[in-house]
């Protein structure tokens, strides 16, 4: 596991906590992971466009957030963003999109276990999860 992977699991359990017990995300927890990786990326890599595909993501989850009224939260376009600092593109497209497929899976098991369609959970756990997964796949 590199050092960048450790910082995205610390960054993933410490706000998948938060947002099981609180269903918020933990800001000053990660606005100090937004400091370290802004550091990491510009020293290691300085290009801005390498974010671009983390960043336009991140800004559709928190437009969906805005637009939903809290139906996938602000946060998890926070976190997503910062995730973004510290993986190379392809790595941070396969996390996230195991993490929809997740949350997709969740989704279904409640509709059909619970019969609301209001139900709600926390998206971060799925997040991680994914993450994890991708982790352990492949390098």
């Amino acid at each position: 596991m590199t050092c960048e992977e450790a910082e995205v699991l610390l960054l993933l359990i410490g706000n998948t906590i938060t947002d099981l017990l609180c269903r918020k995300i933990a800001l000053k927890f990660t606005a100090a992971f937004t400091a370290i990786g802004a550091v990491l990326f510009w020293r290691e890599n300085g290009n801005l466009y390498n974010l671009l595909p983390g960043l336009v993501i991140s800004v559709l989850v928190i437009g969906m957030g805005v637009v939903s009224r809290g139906g996938i939260g602000c946060g998890d376009g926070l976190v997503m963003a910062v995730m973004a600092l510290f993986l190379d593109d392809t790595r941070y497209l396969f996390c996230i999109s195991a993490a929809f497929l997740l949350s997709f899976a969740v989704s279904i098991i409640l509709f059909i276990g619970k019969k609301d369609r209001r139900a709600s959970f926390p998206f971060v756990p799925c997040l991680m999860a994914g993450t994890v997964i991708i982790f352990l796949c492949g390098s």
